[in-house]
């Protein structure tokens, strides 16, 4: 899940891990006991490897590219 703002005319490659290797996966919630701040892992979100993930444990890559800006947010005032 990319995890970073798209902009526009650019690109991102979004990597899908081989099922078999969904066991490799550390949880954020480790992340948190073990206080790996370095490590960039979204809370209640994301999931990580120790290491690199090599590519022979990639099924698949896409990329995404954004051909047009996203649309501005409108914040709803703190009463809503």
């Amino acid at each position: 899940m990319p995890t970073q703002i798209f902009y526009e005319n650019k690109e991102a490659a979004i990597f899908f891990l081989k099922e078999e290797y969904f066991i490799k996966l550390v949880s954020w919630e480790k992340w948190k006991k073990e206080e790996a701040w370095s490590n960039q892992v979204v809370p209640y979100v994301e999931a990580g490897f120790k290491d690199f993930v090599p590519l022979s444990h990639i099924s698949e890559i896409i990329i995404v590219k954004c051909e047009e800006p996203p649309p501005k947010l409108k914040f709803l005032p703190k009463n809503c």
